[in-house]
């Protein structure tokens, strides 16, 4: 699950090369954009699901209702708070992120250091992958 209103900046291009890598290699993941990005068309093309715009004040409600297990916020640049990452946290979601600005710092503060990548990865949709398969049989274990 990505959370925003996703731009070039917000990670955009990564998130269809990563949908396409997944597609391709017939993973089993799925993605899904809660909100909506500067290419819908595109990103539905590329595999992945786009629910449109939401409220500020329900995007709690609508997030546990889509049943995601994981949300990916893929920003290329250091954000400096993050709504979306505060929302993913309220609904007691793991956050996979790029080891960069306060998502990573917040998602250290959490615990989830393990779930940050080096943004060297932005341009690797096959490694993207590997660590969302990574947490998944980690989970299947437990």
């Amino acid at each position: 699950m990505i959370i925003g209103a996703i731009g070039k900046l917000k990670g955009f291009h990564v998130i269809i090369s990563a949908a396409k890598y997944a597609r391709q290699n017939n993973l089993p993941i799925e993605f899904t954009l809660m909100g909506y990005s500067m290419n819908d068309k595109l990103m539905e093309e590329a595999g992945v699901s786009v629910t449109g715009k939401y409220h500020e004040q329900d995007a709690l409600d609508k997030l546990k209702t889509i049943t995601p297990h994981v949300v990916w916020l893929p920003s290329l640049w250091p954000e400096t708070y993050s709504y979306t990452f505060s929302l993913a946290i309220s609904a007691n979601l793991p956050v996979f992120a790029f080891d960069i600005g306060a998502i990573a710092r917040r998602a250290k503060e959490v615990g989830m250091h393990d779930l940050l990548m080096p943004l060297s990865l932005a341009d690797s949709p096959a490694k993207i992958n590997e660590q969302f398969e990574q947490f998944r049989h980690t989970c299947t274990l437990l």
